[in-house]
């Protein structure tokens, strides 16, 4: 199997770099009561590494043919070498992206790209395990729920959130109906509708999520913005949902800068998805 280093495909690109966590407003303790949100305190894992891969059909399940070792810490070594206190060492989220011209009949597969975000857990998010709070026994849920198969169907899966912020949008050349639609969601937390896979191992947690399912108006804009992505500085960050008053404050999982990412220019084309693994 090929085995690569997380962000191999974007390698000398300068194109990723660790994002500020205080750029995100996130729900606080008193968010049922009041719906307060504020800064974003520190996150479980920090980033290692992003990938873009090129596809002739959705690619699942990335980090099977990834090698983490020579990014696993001291801290992260031992008997207990790739999960703490419930969480894993290494975070792969894999946003599956459709490049085909959406229909409103929908489609489940095809050309597309796998944007792939790495993240390694630190020593402040294996402290944060360790105390046992509403924070991270919601993320240790999440993780605890998933099993090998690949199949998201705990409830708690269907709350995993994203944030993503333009932060040069108006000084992108957008039609009138794609600006309002970013204007509207560029910044603002969203759940993830889309069908999504997750893939647990003793060495790392993936959760993949298929674009390709969305409805129409959101292909419909991604399609739109993908001749825009070069041009773009994005902040993207992921959690899980907190709803109930024992699982707040809201905390990321990790967060990611993009900047200047081209997806003809800096995909990889791979036809991993053609070799077939016990995954």
């Amino acid at each position: 199997l090929p085995a690569q280093r997380p962000g191999f495909s974007l390698k000398g690109k300068q194109v990723w770099s660790s994002c500020d966590v205080s750029r995100f407003r996130l729900r606080l303790e008193s968010y049922k009561r009041d719906k307060r949100k504020g800064v974003s305190k520190a996150s479980y894992y920090d980033a290692i590494g992003v990938d873009l891969l090129s596809t002739t059909t959705r690619l699942d399940h990335v980090a099977r043919f990834i090698n983490f070792e020579t990014f696993r810490q001291d801290y992260l070594k031992g008997d207990e070498k790739s999960w703490r206190h419930g969480l894993p060492a290494f975070f792969v989220v894999n946003f599956q992206l459709p490049l085909y011209e959406p229909s409103i009949w929908g489609a489940s597969d095809g050309p597309g790209v796998s944007l792939v975000f790495y993240f390694r857990l630190t020593r402040e998010g294996i402290r944060m395990a360790q105390e046992e709070k509403g924070p991270s026994l919601l993320l240790k849920r999440f993780c605890g729920a998933a099993g090998v198969s690949g199949r998201a169907e705990s409830e708690i899966h269907s709350r995993w959130k994203n944030i993503v912020h333009i932060n040069n949008k108006d000084t992108l050349n957008l039609s009138f109906v794609t600006k309002n639609l970013v204007q509207q969601f560029s910044g603002k937390p969203f759940l993830t509708r889309s069908k999504k896979h997750i893939f647990r191992t003793e060495s790392y947690l993936e959760v993949d999520i298929n674009q390709h399912t969305s409805n129409y108006v959101k292909k419909r804009t991604v399609f739109n913005l993908k001749e825009h992505l070069a041009s773009m500085s994005l902040d993207v960050g992921f959690l899980v949902e907190a709803q109930e008053e024992n699982e707040m404050p809201e905390r990321l999982i990790g967060s990611v800068t993009l900047k200047g990412l081209d997806y003809e220019r800096h995909a990889v084309d791979v036809e991993w998805n053609r070799i077939v693994t016990p995954s």
